[in-house]
């Protein structure tokens, strides 16, 4: 039985996953997609750290973190960026990110130093919270967010090796946000 209930539960994430950029994605529609019922999805997530909903809104949040890592989203704004992961509402957002992270996402992406954005301003180009100096290369990246008030970093960054973003991110676990555990948004 472990192991069907380990198979549940990954078939269901898959789902979940599967379905993250969508507004109107619950815990609901993925149970009836898997012709499951409600109770039989949150009781997969019972031997987890968070609920169903829960871990719905951490990938997505999860996810927006990515993107704001990614240098082709440099000019993309975080609202746009939010949208694209299925948040509807900005400042609901905004604060399940701070929860999760530590800081907002713009707090967050003016620590990331992005490659293109000096280069942008020399050439007269105007970015909110670019970094202005020389670019730099991941090593020095790595050490700048190691100093950073927030300590976070992006995927392949020299602290989030460490796991020490991720630990936070874990304390944090997304519990204090106001999930509505019926329909995870």
């Amino acid at each position: 039985a472990p192991y069907a209930a380990s198979q549940r539960l990954d078939e269901i994430k898959r789902a979940m996953t599967a379905g993250l950029r969508d507004p109107d994605l619950t815990v609901a529609a993925v149970a009836s997609t898997l012709h499951l019922s409600l109770s039989t999805v949150h009781r997969a997530f019972a031997g987890e750290p968070c609920t169903a909903g829960e871990w719905i809104w951490m990938q997505r949040l999860d996810g927006v973190k990515r993107a704001l890592c990614d240098p082709q989203n440099a000019y993309t704004t975080i609202g746009a960026l939010a949208a694209s992961w299925g948040f509807t509402d900005p400042s609901h957002f905004s604060r399940a990110f701070r929860v999760r992270f530590g800081c907002t996402p713009r707090e967050f992406r003016e620590q990331r130093p992005v490659r293109g954005r000096a280069a942008h301003r020399a050439e007269g180009g105007s970015v909110g919270g670019a970094v202005d100096g020389p670019l730099l290369d991941a090593a020095q990246t790595g050490r700048l967010l190691q100093g950073a008030a927030f300590g976070l970093g992006c995927p392949g960054d020299a602290d989030d090796q460490t796991g020490e973003g991720d630990a936070r991110a874990e304390q944090h676990g997304g519990a204090q946000t106001q999930v509505n555990e019926a329909d995870g948004k």
